[in-house]
């Protein structure tokens, strides 16, 4: 739907997610990152209150629904990610 909508935003956030993902090397920084600034870039391009209510709506359910992700990261046992496409747990 990003894609559609904001495609200048959308190759932007995709950027800034997998440099993200591969900085902090754990899968979840990729969609949670996405979620905090896709209502940030995309409201602000479009100027449009609405998306950027919609986007931090939707971005507060996909936060939640990695709460566990966390906990995993917390106890050690989240997957990471390697730079040749390979992932590991953290032990």
């Amino acid at each position: 739907m990003l894609l559609a909508i904001a495609p200048n935003s959308f190759v932007i956030l995709l950027l800034i997610c997998a440099a993200l993902m591969f900085v902090f090397n754990y899968v979840v920084a990729a969609p949670v990152s996405a979620s905090i600034l896709a209502p940030f870039l995309v409201g602000m391009r479009l100027k449009s209150f609405g998306a950027f209510f919609f986007l931090t709506v939707i971005g507060t359910v996909i936060i939640a629904k990695h709460k566990t992700n966390f906990i995993r990261i917390k106890n050690g046992t989240e997957m990471k990610v390697d730079l040749f496409g390979v992932s590991s747990f953290s032990n």
